[in-house]
């Protein structure tokens, strides 16, 4: 559905958020090129608490809190 891959990154955000010594990532999503785009692909692929499924189902609590220090919310509330 999507004609390319929008990837969004902070790097000169000011008031500054993440850490200072690498950019931090808001988002990637799919672009239509006619100045649309895909919110979500498919409402039932919805992640709720992507927190559980990372740290309890994978076991990866250090991929969390590197996604939590780089994948930022625009204004910090995470």
């Amino acid at each position: 559905p999507g004609g390319i891959m929008l990837q969004t990154q902070f790097w000169d955000y000011y008031p500054p958020i993440g850490p200072n010594d690498t950019f931090t990532l808001h988002g990637l999503w799919p672009d239509n090129c006619d100045g649309t785009y895909e919110q979500f692909c498919d409402d039932s692929l919805n992640v709720a608490n992507v927190t559980d499924i990372i740290v309890n189902e994978f076991k990866d609590p250090e991929l969390y809190q590197t996604m939590t220090s780089i994948w930022k919310n625009f204004n910090g509330n995470d």
